[in-house]
């Protein structure tokens, strides 16, 4: 019997059990876990793996060298550096730690150095980073020879541990100054691996893997799938990354067209699809090999419009939607794309045609830079079923065509439960001088038909203008609560009237600005509101009454928050908002406004801070009074009940004598 532990931990017994259950029998102690686990592969895959050295940010400046930075997720990484270092020096720990350990991994790297054949080269420095500085990038190569039976078993041992390959969390620190993921994996050995595998016992690698993101640089990363798919996969993800040089500029298209088919093909209980390809569009030939997953709930699509042109003149993105219709169980659809195709739809939304997706609860789609492109997405999926819809960077030429969007709306999805929209204006209508001001009133009148809707989020741009396209005042927020008594979550965004220099913002016009009598009238309709985000709250003093005028409701509002707040009595806004909303917690709030009040700094004399320091600074001045208020709130209900009962406040009684406990209270 090979001797796997050459060098036993030190209080490790070194005699041999035979009365121990294990099946099989080591003269290096009865503790010793598998006989696929070798010394090397604690000491040097494992711990290796946790212990993220490879991050470091760059510098171009020759005074400054390479500093570590901090671990985004240091709780959780060191949890596992803890139980790696466990594992190192405790054998009979070692099963319990081993599949915690190699639960999640970040890439391939550690599996495949498992194999002797297995070669690792420095092929150079991180892009853009310091030569003489900047982290090594290092590329593994598995070679396509034959591996003996026990490293088969390694590789089958510890491939049944792995549940998740998936991006590190830290992943969007990958960018300018830093450096992730300096372990590259030669796509050539993907094939190689389903070479070898293919001969072994079970012939899958990763028998109970549920969930994988797999990160395509070259075509042949997109062999990775077939190699390691199985059964058991849940979550697939293929990311194009498209910051490395060695990326092809052209033909994504065709060759996801030809290979997505056979990486789907493997995964018959699939029920999450992501597929993040810029510069790729919804083909017919993409539809279909999505299609033949019947077992999907959920699919997201970050692609590419086609281009206009000879090539592409029938390849709109939403002809491709039909080839999907297989899909009878999907319940969520996201679409996320990118470009500009202007080409003038008709509005035939509402027809009687079947829905596409039956089963179909929510949609997301981002962005529509025209609207009435919005027309035929509601036509091919309009569904009694939708509950959720969600619609990011609505361009739009002016309020009737906004108003026209959500008559679609309502017409086509008329049992939603949740709906959201950002509404964008287009660059030709930014540039006008004189523009109509709508309320928000009129341009979301059509949806007051959906009686069922419960969230409400409409966020618009800032712009840098003197008013904006669509204004937001009391009589906007009154017609709210009167279309939906029923809200949960009300959330309005934007809708900023931005000064210029020198412009004053106790000068707004009546069309913008909301009154803490219309918030108090808001929370006596909506009883069963619990997020409420408001921007230009009016606390200016001529707008606020005495704090006894207002409802005393003690409405369970959780969640409050405000933007653009005019300058103002904050103290007394902040007693009233603590008599009408008694519950709320504002503590999010404060730590947030508190660190972004630590980078604040002056632009010169004449203006002492810029305009959205100073909105931070009146937020915050407001939170901090409702936290006040709820605190002295407290401190009288304690007060009130000694006066009555002759009790003592119990916090004075910590620290005292159980018999004096019992004489003060």
């Amino acid at each position: 019997m090979t001797q796997y532990l050459s060098n036993p931990p030190r209080h490790t017994s070194t005699t041999s059990n035979a009365q121990a259950e294990a099946p099989e029998i080591y003269p290096v102690s009865s503790r010793t876990a598998n006989p696929s686990i070798l010394q090397e592969d604690i000491l040097h895959l494992i711990f290796q793996c946790f212990t993220l050295d490879q991050w470091y940010p760059y510098s171009t400046s020759t005074s400054s060298g390479a500093v570590p930075i901090l671990d985004p997720s240091c709780t959780e990484n060191e949890r596992l550096r803890t139980l790696a270092r466990s594992a190192r020096v405790c054998t009979s720990f070692r099963t319990a730690a081993l599949p915690v350990l190699w639960a999640t991994l970040y890439d391939f790297t550690p599996l495949l150095r498992l194999i002797s054949s297995c070669t690792k080269k420095r092929v150079g420095r991180t892009p853009g980073s310091d030569r003489a500085r900047g982290p090594f990038i290092f590329k593994f190569k598995l070679d396509a020879t034959p591996i003996a039976s026990d490293e088969l078993r390694r590789i089958a041992f510890y491939g049944s541990m792995i549940r998740t390959v998936a991006k590190h969390e830290g992943a969007h620190y990958q960018s300018r100054p830093y450096a992730l993921y300096i372990h590259h994996i030669d796509p050539s050995s993907w094939v190689c691996l389903h070479a070898i595998l293919h001969h072994g016992p079970k012939g899958h690698l990763l028998p109970n893997l549920r969930q994988l993101v797999a990160a395509v640089v070259s075509p042949r990363d997109l062999d990775l799938v077939p190699a390691v798919a199985s059964p058991s996969l849940l979550d697939l993800e293929l990311v194009l990354l498209d910051d490395f040089p060695s990326r092809p500029r052209e033909g994504w298209q065709l060759h996801l067209e030809d290979r997505l088919s056979a990486v789907l093909t493997r995964l018959p209980n699939l029920t999450r699809f992501r597929l993040d390809f810029i510069g790729v569009h919804l083909s017919d030939k993409i539809a279909s090999a999505i299609a033949q997953v019947v077992s999907l709930r959920t699919l997201d699509m970050h692609i590419s419009l086609p281009i206009i042109g000879p090539a592409y003149k029938s390849q709109v993105l939403w002809m491709a939607m039909p080839s999907l219709s297989p899909l009878r169980h999907l319940k969520s659809l996201r679409l996320h794309s990118s470009g500009e195709v202007r080409v003038p739809l008709p509005s035939s939304a509402g027809t009687s045609a079947a829905p596409l997706f039956p089963s179909l609860r929510e949609i997301e789609i981002c962005p529509l830079d025209f609207a009435p492109r919005f027309y035929r997405w509601c036509e091919l999926l309009q569904s009694k079923s939708v509950h959720r819809l969600a619609l990011a960077s609505v361009q739009y030429a002016g309020a009737s065509s906004l108003r026209e969007v959500c008559r679609v709306i309502a017409q086509s999805f008329p049992c939603l439960f949740s709906f959201s929209c950002a509404f964008v204006p287009d660059r030709e209508t930014h540039a006008l001088e004189n523009v109509q001001i709508d309320p928000l009133r009129d341009v979301i009148a059509p949806l007051s038909s959906l009686y069922a809707l419960q969230h409400l989020s409409i966020h618009t741009a800032v712009v840098r203008r003197p008013t904006p396209l669509i204004s937001l005042a009391d009589a906007d927020l009154d017609a709210i609560s009167d279309f939906w008594p029923g809200l949960r979550h009300l959330s309005l965004r934007g809708f900023d009237v931005f000064p210029s220099l020198g412009q004053s913002r106790d000068n707004l016009p009546h069309l913008f600005g909301i009154s803490l009598s219309t918030v108090a009238t808001l929370s006596i309709r909506c009883s069963d509101l619990k997020h409420l985000a408001l921007p230009l709250l009016d606390v200016k003093p001529h707008r606020i009454g005495s704090k006894d005028t207002y409802p005393d409701t003690n409405h369970h509002l959780q969640y409050f928050d405000t933007t653009d707040i005019s300058d103002g009595d904050y103290v007394t806004a902040a007693c009233i908002l603590d008599r009408i909303f008694p519950h709320v917690d504002v503590t999010a709030q404060l730590v947030n406004l508190s660190q972004r009040g630590a980078t604040i700094r002056p632009l010169g004399k004449k203006y002492l801070m810029a305009y959205d320091d100073w909105r931070n600074c009146a937020q915050y001045r407001l939170f901090l009074g409702i936290a006040l208020c709820q605190d002295g709130r407290t401190s009288d209900l304690q007060s009130r009940l000694c006066e009555e009962y002759g009790m003592v406040d119990p916090l004075l009684c910590v620290g005292t004598l159980p018999h004096e406990q019992a004489t003060c209270c």
